[in-house]
């Protein structure tokens, strides 16, 4: 008998999680096993590539309801999401707006983080396509020429821009689906990123952003805009990051996703 309450005390969904996790999950309420093992292994993968400290805001968006979605794994007290106007559509596959009206205030405005270097990176993984110019998944602008914004499709091409005026070149593509990634690590050091594919380029004038970075939807000078209806399952607010430690990152975030069953 003792050794069957072995067994069963060492199996694997009673194995400790790191920390981070277990506060993750009791904030969002995630029992489920499946989900627990891919939130506790992106946790420990993040941490033990070194790129956990890199981050500000990881919503992992997982528990398939509105209030599990909202909370921020690298710190479930700071900016948890504040959802406005129609309630968006959560699911265990993502989260999804009504493309008018949806959409979630991170709370986390860029001049209060980065101190003035601009040295930042914006990530957001889509797992729907919606072909359209308008559309903006993650972002906000201040003033004529600060931004820090994704258009994973913006007239035939994906553009990215992290506090400035012109991060880097927009990479032509037709599919709004998968990993879109922008970082900047230099006054003239910056690339976008779709799926594991970088693209560098030319980084313009830095210059912070000072309004809450929305999803699904843009802070537009302080009103949102941009709308999207495009199904939402991750997002990334952080530090710049290089161009090894972008892949890195985009590996342990499609392992996750498809440990969950619903990678692109």
């Amino acid at each position: 008998m003792s050794g069957t309450a072995t067994i069963a005390w060492e199996s694997a969904a009673n194995l400790p999680y790191d920390p981070a996790s277990i506060a993750f999950f009791n904030a969002a309420n995630i029992t489920n096993s499946t989900q627990k093992s891919a939130v506790d292994t992106l946790v420990t993968s993040l941490k033990s590539n070194g790129l956990w400290n890199y981050a500000n805001a990881i919503y992992p968006i997982v528990g398939g309801n509105a209030t599990a979605h909202s909370y921020n794994l690298r710190n479930p007290s700071l900016y948890q999401l504040t959802y406005n106007g129609t309630a968006a559509t959560n699911s265990s596959t993502g989260m999804k707006g009504d493309g008018s009206t949806s959409y979630a205030d991170t709370g986390l405005n860029p001049t209060n983080i980065y101190n003035g270097n601009g040295f930042a990176s914006l990530g957001i993984y889509l797992r729907t396509t919606q072909l359209a110019a308008t559309v903006s998944a993650i972002g906000a602008i201040s003033g004529a020429t600060n931004y820090f914004q994704i258009y994973a499709y913006f007239s035939g091409n994906f553009f990215g821009q992290v506090d400035s005026s012109d991060i880097s070149q927009a990479v032509s593509n037709t599919d709004s689906t998968g990993w879109f990634f922008a970082s900047r690590i230099g006054a003239t050091n910056s690339y976008l990123q779709q799926r594991a594919v970088q693209t560098t380029g030319f980084s313009g004038a830095m210059g912070l952003v000072n309004n809450n970075i929305y999803m699904m939807a843009q802070n537009n000078l302080g009103s949102a805009g941009f709308f999207t209806s495009n199904e939402i399952a991750f997002a990334w607010i952080g530090g710049g990051l290089t161009t090894s430690q972008g892949s890195t990152l985009y590996t342990i975030i499609q392992t996750y996703q498809t440990s969950l069953s619903r990678n692109v």
